[in-house]
């Protein structure tokens, strides 16, 4: 799923290694570990008569869900004794350490919009992933993406929205000023309200620290200026399309808490 080819592909490479075989497949992936990213070439089968050129891109490796196991099949038509299935479980490699997945100068226009570069650097954007099977409360693809807001700079805790992350199941990245992708853990799922709470893995996000990446926890309203006002004028910051912080002067429409389960939405 990370990947993005369809279950009807033909992998032809996995990095430089040629996988003509089903063996060859799993002798390439065997020493990959858990939670690395590595590089994927592949045909699309269901519409290879249209279009036959060869897709590339990059997966992440997880080991969390199901093992890694090669599927053979024995007998059938070729000795005529009845067709059965053996697996094979392939041996698990050593952890790697947790690294960001990718650094980079800080991404995305920022303008001169003076909130756009103030809380750039509380910013965050958030992929979350779970096996189809385990959909308690995401979306039956698995897969969701939002953004949030980092609360504390120290332990790397991220609020944000059971849009992004619908159930504490899953697999979630965080991309933090645009400069690096960092896995991340969910903490707390409200039962109720649309909040959810993140943590960064913490060596990763350690590393993110000695590397000057510009990390800072965003400033809360407190008291009376915590409490929004029906017809009070705001500032919206956010991410458009292009992955690009941008502000905007919103009017609340209304504020309005829900008292029972029967008036929850779902977050999907």
């Amino acid at each position: 799923d990370s990947l993005g080819c369809g279950r009807s592909s033909l992998i032809t490479y996995v990095g430089k290694v040629h996988t003509p075989t089903a063996e060859a497949l799993v002798k390439a992936l065997a020493d990959i570990p858990h939670r690395q990213y590595f590089q994927v070439s592949w045909y699309e089968l269901a519409d290879f008569r249209r279009d036959r050129t060869m897709k590339t891109g990059f997966a992440k490796m997880s080991r969390a869900w199901f093992p890694l196991r090669l599927w053979r099949c024995r007998g059938g038509a070729t000795d005529g004794t009845p067709e059965r299935w053996e697996a094979q479980d392939i041996a698990v490699p050593p952890p790697s350490p947790p690294v960001p997945a990718s650094l980079a100068a800080p991404g995305g226009f920022q303008g001169g919009d003076p909130l756009v570069r103030r809380l750039s650097a509380s910013l965050v954007t958030i992929r979350f992933r779970t096996d189809r099977r385990f959909c308690t409360e995401a979306s039956p693809n698995g897969f969701s993406e939002g953004a949030g807001v980092l609360v504390d700079a120290e332990r790397g805790l991220v609020l944000t929205d059971r849009h992004a992350v619908p159930q504490s199941l899953g697999d979630v990245e965080v991309t933090i000023a645009g400069a690096a992708t960092v896995d991340a853990e969910v903490l707390f799922v409200h039962p109720l309200h649309n909040l959810a709470i993140i943590r960064c893995d913490p060596e990763a996000y350690r590393e993110l620290r000695r590397a000057k990446v510009p990390l800072r926890a965003a400033s809360l309203a407190k008291g009376a200026r915590a409490n929004l006002r029906p017809g009070e004028d705001v500032h919206f910051v956010g991410y458009d399309n292009q992955g690009n912080v941008f502000s905007s002067r919103v009017t609340v429409a209304a504020c309005y808490l829900p008292s029972g389960r029967d008036e929850f939405p779902l977050w999907d």
